[in-house]
C-alpha cells in the first residue's frame, strides 16, 4: 500500500505520476477452502502490535473476529466489503490515527 501513497504524494507534489512502481510481490499459494494460512517467518513481525497497528485492541480483536468466515476467501471478501462500506478514502501520506483511530472515526 505504500507504494499507492508514494504516486499520489509524487503527483500531488509534481504533477506527474512515476512511470513505474517496484514492489516485492509475496507468492503463496492459497486454497481458497483453507481456514488457516501460514505466515511465513519474514512476515510474522509485520503481525505484532505497533503505535500504529494496535492488533491487540479489543475493539480491533473484535472485529476481526465478527469478519471471519469459514474460508480465506469469504473472510477477505467479508473484510473488504466492511471497508467499502464503511469507510471513506482521504488521502494523506503515511497515517493519521492508526488502526483503532481509523476504526472509531467516522466516514
Amino acid at each position: 500500500m505504500d507504494m499507492y501513497s508514494r504516486a499520489l504524494n509524487s503527483y500531488a507534489s509534481i504533477k506527474l505520476l512515476p512511470a513505474f512502481i517496484y514492489t516485492n510481490s509475496i507468492t503463496n499459494t492459497v486454497n481458497s477452502t483453507s481456514t488457516s494460512l501460514t505466515v511465513p517467518s519474514s512476515l510474522k513481525s509485520y503481525l505484532l502490535d505497533s503505535a500504529n497497528c494496535q492488533v491487540t485492541n479489543s475493539k480491533i480483536v473484535s472485529l476481526a473476529n465478527s469478519l471471519r468466515k469459514s474460508t480465506i476467501l469469504e473472510t477477505a471478501k467479508s473484510i473488504f466489503s466492511y471497508v467499502r462500506d464503511t469507510k471513506e478514502y482521504e488521502y494523506y501520506y503515511n497515517t493519521r490515527n492508526g488502526a483503532v483511530g481509523t476504526l472509531t472515526t467516522e466516514g
